[in-house]
C-alpha cells in the first residue's frame, strides 16, 4: 500500500514541476494568464498531494479521508484544463488530466487497502 502513496508523492512533485518543464506555447497577454491559472493550478494540488501522502506515510492520519483528499484531487486535475479555461495547452492540459486518472486510481486502490485492512485489534 505504501508504494501507492509514494505514487502520489512522485505525481504531486511532477505536478508542481511539470509547468516549468513543459512547452505552453503561449503567447500574448492572454495566454499569459491562462499559464499563470495552469501553474498556480498545478503548485496548489501537487503540494496538496505531496502532504497528504506525508501524512498518511507518517502514519498521522492514514485511512479512507486521507484516500478521499486524492480522490478530489485526482477528479479536480481531470477537470481543471476545461473549467480553468487552460485546455487549449495540449501539454500542460494532457498532463494533469493524465496525472487525474493515474491519482484517482491510486486513490481507489488506497481506499480498498485500508477498508480491507486485517484488524489488528483484540477482543
Amino acid at each position: 500500500m505504501k508504494r501507492v502513496v509514494w505514487l502520489n508523492v512522485v505525481l504531486g512533485v511532477w505536478l508542481v514541476l511539470s509547468p516549468f518543464m513543459l512547452d505552453s506555447g503561449a503567447s500574448g497577454i492572454a495566454m499569459a494568464n491562462t499559464v499563470i491559472a495552469s501553474l498556480l493550478n498545478d503548485v496548489v494540488v501537487g503540494l496538496i498531494l505531496i502532504g497528504d501522502s506525508w501524512w498518511v506515510l507518517g502514519g498521522l492520519g492514514a485511512g479512507v479521508s486521507a484516500s478521499g483528499i486524492g480522490a478530489l484531487a485526482g477528479v479536480w486535475m481531470i477537470l481543471a484544463p476545461s473549467l480553468l479555461g487552460y485546455s487549449q495547452l495540449r501539454a500542460l492540459s494532457a498532463s494533469d488530466m493524465a496525472v487525474g486518472v493515474l491519482v484517482l486510481v491510486a486513490s481507489a486502490i488506497e481506499t480498498w487497502a485500508f477498508v480491507h485492512e486485517p484488524s489488528t485489534k483484540t477482543i
